[in-house]
């Protein structure tokens, strides 16, 4: 396993921390945007029943560039409405924007762990994205919040640490130096999945971290194969094997596995 354009650790070129907000920028472009926006959305409704296009609108005011408006207010257009790329581009957009609203539009075929992986080598599309889980895994939205909510809030939650590299930690002192991913596999920070990868993205190892008991269950990279497929030989990646177990099931299958898979792992407490 890999992650596809790893941070540069002298900085994280490509996810540099944002200026001040200072919202987003109007301009002709950005105007016809917001505009295309509440047309596709006006009639929707979100999860708490409030108007729709109060996300995406959300999301440009937290935007910085005209490129990157424009994708906010559109991310959604082309999924959850009757436009397409073509539209966008006769509707004068460039192709940048478009690109990255393709980009951001999921394939239901492709599991959605895989498709936010899909998305690290787009800065644009990227960008939007990680604006978007952020503002999805806000359950004071919602005016009431079950089960559902917060195992939806979870899914969101990987994905964010998937996307987004800033949190990741760095060892020079290990050999080869490595970067350290940590996945939640709660909404409550009880347990995470550790990727330990290169600066080249190659993972070289993981850890199963229990907070609760100070334990961390390691393995080498060369068993994830196997643990994938005693988690689920049909998903098409580790990332949807795992994640999907932990959505379904909860972090203590997961630790089950590893202890009754014959999967070779140390602990460290």
């Amino acid at each position: 396993m890999r992650f596809v354009n790893p941070p540069q650790v002298e900085g994280h070129v490509h996810l540099q921390q944002l200026p001040q907000d200072e919202g987003m920028p109007y301009t002709p472009l950005t105007k016809r945007a917001m505009d295309l926006s509440f047309e596709v959305h006006k009639d929707q409704r979100d999860k708490s029943g409030r108007p729709y296009v109060y996300h995406p609108f959300h999301l440009a005011d937290h935007m910085h560039t005209e490129e990157a408006t424009c994708v906010a207010l559109l991310h959604d257009t082309v999924e959850d409405g009757d436009v397409t790329p073509d539209d966008l581009r006769d509707m004068g957009f460039p192709n940048s924007v478009v690109d990255a609203i393709t980009a951001l539009t999921h394939d239901p075929s492709v599991p959605y762990l895989d498709y936010v992986l899909g998305l690290r080598d787009q800065p644009l599309a990227r960008e939007v994205k990680l604006a978007d889980l952020r503002h999805n895994s806000n359950l004071s939205r919602l005016d009431q919040v079950n089960d559902r909510d917060r195992t939806r809030r979870l899914k969101y939650l990987m994905a964010q640490a998937l996307l987004d590299d800033r949190a990741d930690t760095f060892d020079p002192a290990h050999v080869p130096p490595v970067c350290c991913k940590r996945m939640p596999l709660d909404d409550e920070g009880r347990c995470s999945w550790s990727f330990f990868y290169t600066t080249q993205g190659d993972v070289v190892s993981c850890s199963l971290d229990m907070e609760a008991s100070e334990e961390h269950y390691c393995l080498d990279a060369s068993e994830i194969p196997a643990l994938w497929q005693a988690l689920n030989p049909q998903a098409p990646s580790f990332v949807t094997a795992l994640g999907g177990t932990v959505l379904r099931h909860g972090a203590g299958a997961l630790l089950n596995t590893l202890r009754t898979c014959g999967i070779a792992y140390c602990v460290h407490r």
